[in-house]
């Protein structure tokens, strides 16, 4: 939701393994050494997220894990070949 043209923010908690976290901040540091730019680990997060809101994937009669992170990789590939 918008309030006066800021989105409204949530916190959320989350538990990342090691390699995940490693993950992001490899991103993270890439980012800064290549155009001196600074993105955060949350807001790569954020940013996933509000790629997968792009997608309008749908999650009914999902059953673990990896059978979301198949819906998500085909949410994913038929936005990048929109």
């Amino acid at each position: 939701k918008k309030m006066k043209d800021k989105l409204l923010t949530h916190r959320v908690v989350t538990f990342l393994t090691r390699e995940e976290l490693d993950f992001l901040d490899k991103l993270e540091k890439d980012m800064m050494f290549s155009t001196g730019r600074h993105l955060s680990r949350a807001q790569i997060i954020q940013d996933m997220a509000d790629i997968l809101t792009q997608t309008k994937m749908n999650a009914s009669g999902i059953k673990d894990d990896g059978e979301l992170k198949a819906r998500i990789m085909e949410a994913i590939a038929k936005l990048v070949q929109e």
